[in-house]
């Protein structure tokens, strides 16, 4: 569910071109993999990748797509997660009050069930399509499914600033993003978007176990 707690939050405008985002993702200060997302106004998709020297220690290999409707909700997606050779696949269907889910593991049948209650759920790259568009800089409240869980996402606003890219120094409008679900788990991370119309998110940074996680911007190409 997303919960805009402005007015004319979920007006939404459709690109003019699709674009291509390019991140390093450093983690303790070494470089961990990369981010790559393509998207344009119907749909995203996404792929995260260790590179060589991590890929011998814990390798990872995710790719996600999404597919729009006009709100941003997502219709449909799909998810392959591939962690340290082992491989888990979802499938979503999205429609109000319910998510159709099929899960495919190794050696085993495909299992399909059916998670209802929540009035609307979003997917990763659904959820940072729909925040990319808060103009009004409010408050968002998103329901986001990534397999067999479901987490609650806040993004807070916070005070502009100048942020130092490899791209240069940009305006940006941050928002402290803190995601949760029931029981103890709880885990803070702050986005910078840069403030023009496209919103391009610059950086994302927080706390993993293995250390501080930053995601940079390389570079950015339309089509």
């Amino acid at each position: 569910m997303i919960v805009a707690l402005c007015t004319g939050a979920e007006q939404v405008h459709a690109k003019e071109k699709d674009e291509k985002l390019e991140y390093s993702i450093m983690i303790a200060g070494i470089e961990f993999g990369n981010i790559t997302l393509t998207s344009s106004e119907e749909w995203s998709y996404g792929e995260l990748k260790t590179n060589k020297k991590w890929g011998e220690i814990y390798s990872v290999n995710n790719r996600m797509a999404s597919w729009f409707n006009p709100d941003l909700s997502p219709s449909r997606s799909e998810i392959n997660y591939d962690m340290k050779g082992r491989k888990t696949r979802f499938s979503f269907e999205f429609a109000t009050g319910r998510v159709s889910i099929t899960r495919w593991a190794a050696h085993k049948k495909p299992k399909k069930y059916t998670r209802r209650g929540d009035a609307k759920v979003h997917d990763v790259l659904s959820m940072l399509a729909a925040a990319r568009k808060n103009t009004e800089d409010c408050q968002q409240m998103f329901k986001v499914i990534t397999g067999r869980k479901v987490y609650d996402v806040v993004f807070e606003p916070v005070p502009e600033e100048d942020l130092k890219t490899l791209l240069g120094v940009k305006r940006t409008k941050p928002f402290k993003i803190t995601v949760t679900r029931p029981g103890n788990f709880r885990q803070e991370m702050k986005i910078w978007f840069e403030d023009n119309e496209e919103r391009t998110p610059l950086r994302l940074q927080g706390f993993v176990k293995f250390g501080t996680f930053k995601v940079d911007l390389l570079r950015k190409l339309e089509r």
